[in-house]
């Protein structure tokens, strides 16, 4: 549940980073491993400084997948993190 909620108005800072209920890891448009992460996104922070990393994650996915992505981004300085839910009804 969410405590908080803030619209991002610039679409253009937000790399979206899903991850499936079988662990596979998609970054945008591309299946990447988890060991890719912290290259690419450090590539990208350095063309977008305030690149904005939103984390789309499968209720039944581990827990353990998303501290490694965690530690991948914080690797990359990516460290403007936003995970996003489900509007609960």
């Amino acid at each position: 549940e969410a405590k908080a909620i803030e619209k991002i108005e610039n679409k253009r800072l937000i790399s979206y980073i899903w991850v499936g209920y079988d662990g596979r890891i998609q970054l945008n448009d591309s299946i990447v491993k988890l060991e890719d992460i912290q290259k690419i996104m450090y590539a990208k922070r350095l063309a977008l400084p305030n690149v904005i990393v939103s984390l789309r994650i499968d209720k039944n996915s581990e827990m353990g997948i998303v501290t490694d992505i965690q530690q991948e981004l914080r690797k990359a300085s990516c460290l403007r993190i936003n995970y996003s839910a489900m509007l609960k009804i």
